[in-house]
């Protein structure tokens, strides 16, 4: 975990200085959760106006990024993103199978090849604004409580980064403003 929370700090750093693109940062976690899971793709997906779009990812089978854009267009699918994670974690251990994933089973499980899915997800301030996603390809998966109780784990630490520059970034304007503690930062 400490590893994990590391690799946020740095990534958050890259994105902040602008070396990092938001997609490079989901890029470098969704490799990290795909090492630490075993799994064949993780990914990173925000959502917006009832859609959800992926930010970025890893596949571990192809042994690269995720760039290309996922987006899942209809408002229902998004909402039904959201929905799932609600709860603080969606396990599917037969996403053919699963009636809650009906309405993406055939835009994207099937073109993909999914067949198991644990995901968590990320909120900011109390509203789920993303979701962290693994995947598993080609054989039914059983993810174990360990794994559920990590991810939900680091979706949490994700979450809590994402407030915490959020809070950052409100007290840096408030104190550059003429007129609070006599002057600007530099």
């Amino acid at each position: 975990m400490r590893n994990f929370l590391a690799l946020l700090a740095e990534i958050h750093r890259g994105v902040e200085s602008g070396t990092l693109t938001q997609a490079e940062a989901a890029h470098y976690v969704s490799q990290r959760l795909c090492r630490m899971f075993h799994c064949a793709r993780a990914s990173i997906w925000t959502t917006q106006a009832g859609q959800a779009m992926r930010l970025g990812g890893y596949d571990a089978l192809a042994s690269r990024p995720l760039t290309e854009l996922a987006e899942l267009v209809d408002a229902r699918l998004g909402k039904r993103l959201v929905s799932l994670t609600r709860p603080g974690i969606f396990v599917s251990e037969d996403v053919m199978a699963d009636d809650r994933l009906a309405c993406v089973r055939d835009k994207y499980l099937a073109p993909h090849a999914v067949t198991s899915v644990l995901a968590a997800p990320l909120r900011f301030n109390g509203v789920i604004s993303g979701v962290i996603c693994l995947e598993s390809v080609g054989v039914l998966r059983q993810w174990q409580t360990s794994e559920i109780a990590r991810l939900k784990s680091f979706a949490n630490s994700m979450s809590l980064r994402k407030a915490r520059a959020a809070i950052s970034h409100r007290e840096l304007r408030g104190l550059s403003r003429p007129g609070f503690g006599g002057g600007r930062l530099v």
